[in-house]
């Protein structure tokens, strides 16, 4: 038994290690603050364009992006990939803007469309792209506090959110 322990102790600087490795690199921010993602949501209201070397982690960016927006636009869309071609120039006398997200799902629209009204946020028009695909998988791939969001709208609308 004590030979036991004694090897179980030789792990932990094996898991001490890991914990500091993945600490440092934390690549979905579940740790630390991204400023990145701050500042890219701060030049877009500022009205410029950014691009990145690396994919921006688009649920992170939109509500950070709402977090801070604190103007309400008379036209949103949302939808997956597939609408990030749509701009202002659609809507070239309204205020503007496309919360797509890549391969979203409607849980997604239920998250976004909560943090809208949560800041008072909802524009005057809303479209959304709606998929089959859409409503298959529904909680895969978003972080948690989309499934919250989503659960907590449908909740307010006294609605039952989507089967998992």
């Amino acid at each position: 038994m004590k030979r036991f322990l004694l090897k179980l102790l030789g792990l932990i600087p094996f898991f001490l290690i890991i914990g500091a490795v993945n600490y440092s690199i934390d690549s979905k921010n579940y740790i630390t603050e991204n400023e990145q993602l701050n500042e890219a949501a701060e030049q877009i209201m500022a009205g410029k364009l950014i691009a990145t070397r690396e994919r921006l982690l688009q649920h992170d960016f939109v509500k950070r992006y709402i977090d801070r927006r604190g103007k309400k636009d008379e036209v949103n869309v949302m939808g997956s990939s597939k609408c990030m071609v749509i701009d202002s120039s659609f809507f070239p006398r309204s205020s503007f803007f496309n919360y797509y997200v890549s391969n979203s799902s409607f849980v997604e629209y239920l998250a976004i469309t909560y943090w809208l009204d949560e800041k008072d946020l909802l524009p005057d028009t809303l479209i959304m792209e709606l998929s089959l695909s859409q409503f298959h998988n529904m909680y895969t791939g978003q972080p948690e506090y989309y499934y919250d969001a989503c659960k907590t709208f449908c909740n307010q609308l006294n609605i039952p959110p989507p089967d998992m």
